[in-house]
């Protein structure tokens, strides 16, 4: 318990302090179950559709503070184009080009982002691949709300960890979706096929170095 400086201290005394202890130990222990109470309310309300998030995905415009997703059709179709450009071939890096070239709005903007308005830079307004690829990967766009994908290390940090998929709440059929389930799985399965072709591209690299 840290002390009271001079004439203080030696006036409330030490019994003064130690009574205290408890006080404090109770008053951690309500901090403690109301972040427990908290944390398994929000869970809850997950496993019962509620779409916790401060903005809606991309292609989709919030109509409830519950976060029930609506279709914003100008989104949707860049979305959809996305999708099409990947199966006809085209890569990441050349999506994100093709829509920077054509003065497409990245998401940030078009979506007026408080963190990407307030922080422009000389590379705000251009697609980035990564982008893409989290686009292309998400089930979203298929209608279903994937939440706990990440948590806090504790109650007193803001520090936030990745969770495995295992652990992840799906609600399928949440939303309207935007992509067909046959064209999101044509996708995926060429997303592994690409990630597959560059392990084994490496492997041959480091073969030939041994």
């Amino acid at each position: 318990i840290q002390k009271m400086p001079g004439l203080m201290y030696e006036f409330m005394g030490k019994d003064f302090y130690l009574m205290l202890v408890p006080y404090i130990i109770i008053n951690a222990v309500g901090i403690l179950m109301a972040f427990y109470i908290l944390k398994k309310t929000k869970n809850k309300k997950k496993l019962e559709g509620f779409y916790y998030t401060a903005y809606a995905p991309f292609g989709y415009k919030k109509t409830s503070k519950s976060g029930n997703l609506e279709i914003d059709e100008v989104q949707a179709n860049i979305v959809r184009k996305i999708f099409d450009l990947f199966i006809d071939g085209y890569g990441t890096y050349q999506i994100s080009n093709m829509l920077t070239d054509e003065n497409v709005e990245t998401p940030g903007l078009q979506m007026k982002m408080t963190c990407v308005v307030n922080n422009m830079t000389n590379t705000t307004d251009k697609w980035n691949h990564n982008t893409i690829r989290r686009m292309l990967e998400n089930q979203i766009y298929i209608g279903n709300c994937v939440q706990n994908k990440t948590k806090k290390i504790s109650y007193k940090s803001k520090k936030m960890i990745s969770l495995p998929e295992e652990e992840h709440s799906i609600i399928r059929n949440h939303h309207a979706p935007i992509i067909s389930k046959e064209k999101w799985d044509i996708v995926q399965k060429m997303l592994k096929n690409h990630k597959n072709a560059k392990v084994r591209e490496t492997d041959v690299i480091f073969k030939g170095l041994l």
